[in-house]
């Protein structure tokens, strides 16, 4: 199964990956990442995180931040998408095309959006 994960903020394992700064807030994330990719049943065979990031790490011109990591003997890859985290109560209308690429590359059998 391919499983797409989109979280309110990158996992410190990405960004220990990417050699950024992360915040050690909603560990519980971090921590049912660790079993996800562990699950020695095999029965998520891939695994893709999806976050908001700044802009600053997108290329100019481009939507997403593409990347992939080793995590626990499995190659885990990563999304990274702008989005105004300041006003997380603004709607975005942009955000939809944004998502609906993500998915498109991605090709997920599951979506799971943390958040409220």
């Amino acid at each position: 199964m391919k499983v797409l994960w989109l979280c309110n903020m990158m996992l410190p394992a990405v960004g220990e990956h990417l050699g950024l700064e992360t915040s050690p807030k909603e560990g519980w994330l971090s921590g049912l990442f660790q079993m996800a990719v562990s699950d020695d049943q095999n029965r998520i065979e891939s695994f893709i995180l999806a976050f908001p990031v700044d802009r600053t790490l997108l290329s100019v011109g481009e939507q997403l931040l593409h990347g992939s990591m080793e995590c626990q003997g499995k190659v885990v890859e990563y999304y990274g998408f702008y989005e105004d985290t300041s006003k997380p109560e603004c709607y975005d209308p942009a955000m939809e095309n944004v998502l609906k690429e993500l998915i498109r590359r991605c090709e997920p059998d599951l979506v799971h959006i943390f958040g409220t």
